[in-house]
């Protein structure tokens, strides 16, 4: 190395999860001014609805096929695994719309 080089520093020392989260904070980015404080906490609530209406679809499901497994009715049961995939479908997609949303911003 030439001594008149500048020298690189060193890399900066990995924190806890908190130090590191300090500087997070969510936004919509540009989207936010056009939006609204009010719009954005009402797409926040839909999106946290659905979240919840899905969680209680997957359990309500998982009874179904419980119940429907230990009665000896394999159409039921058949039955019972669609009323758990649709929900389990739309976890993964509300789960996906936070990182899809922050990646376009």
């Amino acid at each position: 190395m030439n001594p008149d080089e500048p020298q690189p520093s060193p890399a900066p020392a990995a924190g806890t999860l908190d130090q590191v989260m300090q500087s997070v904070s969510p936004t919509l980015g540009p989207f936010a001014e056009a939006l609204g404080p009010k719009l954005i906490m009402l797409i926040g609530v839909v999106w946290i609805l659905c979240l919840v209406g899905a969680v209680v679809l997957v359990m309500k499901g998982g009874l179904e096929f419980a119940a429907s497994r230990s009665g000896g009715r394999p159409m039921a049961t058949a039955d019972g695994v669609m009323d758990i995939g649709v929900p389990v479908m739309a976890l993964i997609f509300l789960g996906i719309i936070p990182a899809v949303v922050q990646a376009l911003l």
